[in-house]
């Protein structure tokens, strides 16, 4: 989603319900789950933090992002590395994992 003023963080969680610009939702279908998700406080490398939760937050008119995880243990944080997220299909098993920058880059492995 987009955060015109940079502050949806502080107003509620879960974020996104706070947002002045919510820009979509994508349900994930056919038998695929996330598997992990992780957060990574500098570079993509290194050990990351297992998160429960991630959000993904564009603040206009750049095209960074804001990278905000929650760990299993329920604290919050801002990850300056990267983001991970890998799906993994229901049926073959096969899994991508989806890395996105606080450039704003979305990639898929």
């Amino acid at each position: 989603f987009g955060d015109i003023n940079c502050n949806a963080f502080f107003l509620q969680y879960p974020i996104y319900q706070s947002a002045s610009e919510f820009v979509s939702s994508v349900a994930i279908q056919n038998g695929a789950q996330i598997s992990t998700i992780k957060g990574y406080t500098s570079s993509c490398s290194g050990p990351p933090d297992i998160l429960k939760s991630a959000e993904i937050i564009y603040q206009r008119p750049t095209p960074s992002v804001t990278l905000i995880g929650t760990t299993q243990s329920g604290g919050t944080g801002i990850y300056s590395g990267c983001i991970k997220i890998s799906l993994t299909s229901g049926s073959s098993g096969a899994t991508q994992t989806i890395t996105v920058r606080p450039s704003g880059q979305v990639s898929i492995q």
